[in-house]
């Protein structure tokens, strides 16, 4: 009543064989591509960028004038030690110190060459002003008598409005005389207002110089110094 089911040959059995294993095959890698283009879609997006000591980070999707707040406190604490701390000495080509003999700011006054550097990261008219001051405090020979900023508080910057923050800082202008006695110069317990801006590509005779390009690349800027009430 029932024939006896043929026999495959083992030629046409080898490539049955074969055919189906691809189609398991290229099936598995179609489920494989489309489970991970749907994990793609749903994982956070980022950006990576270099940074000058050759770290490389993730930079998440934010709006333009966003700035973290370890990004505005190392802003400002970087700042404030190029702009007040003077030896005499300042980086050469070659990476190794040579004999800083300041930058003129009028009046036969002289600021180092970090300073008038970082004195960028200040707005123009509050720049001008700043050095004016600076050239009036800094010693006639930094070589013997060297200045440092000491960095007693920085708060954790609070927003006034987008891309504008306020943060308070507590420091002093040390001068350092023989055998390391600091004498304060001056306090500086001051309020600023700091602002997100574009980071700006500097000139040539500036672009150069890693401390103050590190600086502006934060993309902020100082705009605004009041008195703190602090004793």
């Amino acid at each position: 009543m029932f024939s006896a089911p043929k026999k495959l040959e083992p030629e046409k059995l080898l490539g049955a064989t074969i055919v189906i294993a691809g189609g398991i095959n290229l099936l598995t890698l179609g489920v494989v591509i489309l489970t991970n283009l749907a994990f793609l879609g749903l994982r956070p997006r980022g950006n990576y960028v270099q940074l000058l000591d050759g770290r490389v980070v993730e930079v998440g999707e934010k709006e333009a004038n966003y700035r973290s707040a370890e990004t505005i406190r190392r802003f400002v604490r970087e700042s404030l030690t190029m702009l007040f701390s003077w030896n005499g000495l300042k980086p050469g080509e070659d990476g190794k110190l040579v004999p800083d003999e300041g930058i003129e700011v009028g009046d036969g006054r002289k600021v180092g060459t970090l300073a008038h550097q970082a004195s960028f990261a200040f707005r123009d008219g509050l720049r001008q002003q700043l050095l004016r001051e600076l050239g009036g405090m800094m010693p006639v020979n930094p070589r013997r008598t060297p200045t440092v900023f000491v960095l007693d508080f920085l708060s954790t910057p609070r927003e006034l409005r987008p891309g504008v923050w306020e943060v308070d800082v507590v420091g002093r202008v040390l001068l350092l005389r023989e055998r390391g006695m600091g004498e304060t110069v001056t306090a500086f317990n001051r309020k600023l207002v700091i602002r997100a801006v574009e980071p700006v590509a500097l000139g040539p005779e500036l672009g150069l110089f890693e401390p103050l390009v590190r600086v502006r690349a934060a993309g902020l800027q100082v705009e605004q110094i009041s008195a703190l009430g602090v004793n």
